[in-house]
């Protein structure tokens, strides 16, 4: 199971409107560290299914957006909530610090 991609427009759609937190990875094709980062938001997503979503940007297809956000280096993970930026993650990360960054910032 893959995350869910989201264009530009979707983006901005999902975090003002989601009654969840929103994790999103930005991501791009032969990239290394995103290739060892996917199955472990995969798992991430399924451990988490209903209380946080889980999407994909591709930021080779989405860079302006990319540009906005200032995603400088991929993998760049961002927790939204409430519309509002929480935290972000740059680079890999192994499983259990990502979900210490991600998680320690939900109420």
């Amino acid at each position: 199971m893959s995350l869910q991609p989201l264009s530009s427009r979707e983006f901005q759609q999902m975090i003002q409107t989601s009654a969840r937190p929103v994790v999103i990875d930005f991501t791009c094709e032969h990239s290394a560290p995103c290739e060892l980062l996917s199955p472990i938001l995969e798992t991430m997503s399924r451990d988490a299914a209903g209380r946080i979503g889980f999407y994909q940007i591709n930021v080779e297809r989405e860079r302006e957006l990319a540009r906005k956000l200032s995603v400088t280096s991929i993998p760049t993970v961002m927790l939204y909530a409430d519309g509002e930026l929480v935290t972000k993650s740059v680079g890999y990360k192994p499983k259990d610090v990502l979900q210490d960054i991600l998680y320690s910032e939900l109420p």
